[in-house]
């Protein structure tokens, strides 16, 4: 099985994309999801809350790092699906209408058929590829050397995640199952790692990239996820605020979690 680092991804997949000369602009719509998405993580934070994780948690059939890792992260897309319609329902009708405008000129995809919609697809996908990250991380470090912090095993893996949101979106679809997850979570078994005393480094099998790319056409400019390169008021970046609470999330209730 040939593997290559995780560290060559971003140049394996470059040497790859091809981009029409000529592709329609989104420049607009994508400006004003930026905006979007910037001022609805200046004003909310994605937090759970205790009681509600520990009452989900009695319906998980048995305490492994995937089932414990799915619930968390379907809590987490809950929280943020129901903070983002409060967000968008509070938007005047002016600023609504313009950016449904934009949306429908953009077309294509299902999930741009409404604001809140096309918020949460992306918050989604960030929250799912960090969580199926760190299901990895877990995974490795657990039977090898399970004293190694979850913020070194992962930084690799979220180093190439940073580069994976700024492809175009055919792109980043296609690496669905591999990165992220659309649906049902899953701890992928196509990255590997090696570890020797404190460091990890990860290895990926490089048929399935090139199986996974090999028909894949850029339709759109391959600027990325608008979430990449959004900030805060504060300045903060939302994609690392995204990673944050993800983070804190597995930290909180399942590193550190006491349940009786």
């Amino acid at each position: 099985m040939p593997l290559i680092s995780l560290k060559e991804v971003p140049k394996f997949i470059r040497s790859r994309i091809e981009t029409p000369a000529e592709l329609p602009s989104k420049r607009k719509l994508n400006a004003a999801l930026t905006a979007l998405i910037a001022d609805f993580f200046s004003d909310y934070k994605l937090q759970l809350v205790e009681q509600e994780v520990r009452s989900s948690y009695a319906n998980i059939p048995e305490w492994r790092i995937d089932t414990v890792l799915a619930k968390l992260r379907s809590l987490l897309e809950k929280k943020a699906k129901q903070e983002i319609r409060i967000f968008c329902a509070s938007l005047d009708s002016k600023k609504r209408e313009q950016l449904s405008l934009l949306l429908r000129k953009a077309g294509i995809y299902n999930f741009r058929s409404s604001i809140d919609l096309d918020l949460y697809v992306g918050v989604h996908t960030a929250i799912s590829a960090y969580f199926k990250m760190m299901g990895v991380a877990l995974v490795a470090t657990k039977d090898c050397n399970p004293q190694i912090p979850i913020q070194q095993s992962t930084k690799e893996l979220f180093r190439v995640l940073s580069f994976i949101a700024t492809l175009p979106l055919k792109h980043l679809m296609a690496l669905d199952g591999l990165f992220w997850d659309s649906k049902q979570y899953l701890i992928t078994k196509r990255i590997t790692a090696e570890i020797k005393d404190s460091t990890v480094s990860y290895l990926i099998n490089s048929e399935e990239l090139e199986a996974r790319l090999h028909l894949v056409r850029a339709d759109e400019e391959p600027t990325g996820c608008p979430a990449l390169r959004a900030r805060t008021q504060l300045g903060k970046s939302v994609f690392e605020l995204v990673e944050k609470s993800s983070m804190q999330c597995v930290q909180e209730f399942f590193l550190d979690f006491k349940y009786a």
